[in-house]
């Protein structure tokens, strides 16, 4: 199966998160050496910066996708699909759940619970009228 228009396969995907994970990885590298330039005056040696560098230890897929999202050099679409993809994890979707606090909908639930009640009340005492006068099949 061929893929979509402007749809990456899983390998091209991976393949953009690994270029994101190495630019990031450099541009840190970068700022390790320019900081370190800039406190003692002198270029660090590689074998020193390596040692310093903070390592990624873990996998993250969600900060993979932030990374890609946030890499400007990555295409528009790639970079707008690694956002979609992030934000719910990132940012809770709001619901009508939340208002439910609200003492105006505390009373209008209630008013409907007690509503329903009469209805199936009606319902039953109808249930009860045919039974007694044989229209039930």
């Amino acid at each position: 199966m061929r893929p979509q228009h402007g749809v990456r396969s899983k390998t091209a995907l991976r393949a953009a998160s690994q270029d994101a994970v190495h630019h990031f990885t450099s541009l840190k590298r970068d700022e390790i050496r320019a900081r370190y330039l800039e406190e003692h005056g002198l270029p660090i040696d590689e074998r020193e910066l390596d040692r310093i560098q903070p390592l990624i230890e873990e996998y993250d897929p969600v900060v993979e996708l932030a990374i890609m999202a946030s890499d400007y050099s990555n295409e528009p679409s790639l970079r707008r699909q690694a956002n979609s993809d992030a934000a719910p994890y990132l940012r809770p979707k709001l619901s009508a759940v939340s208002i439910l606090d609200s003492p105006d909908v505390l009373e209008h639930e209630e008013q409907k619970k007690v509503l329903a009640g009469n209805l199936l009340g009606l319902l039953e005492a109808a249930s009860r009228a045919k039974k007694a006068t044989g229209e039930e099949r």
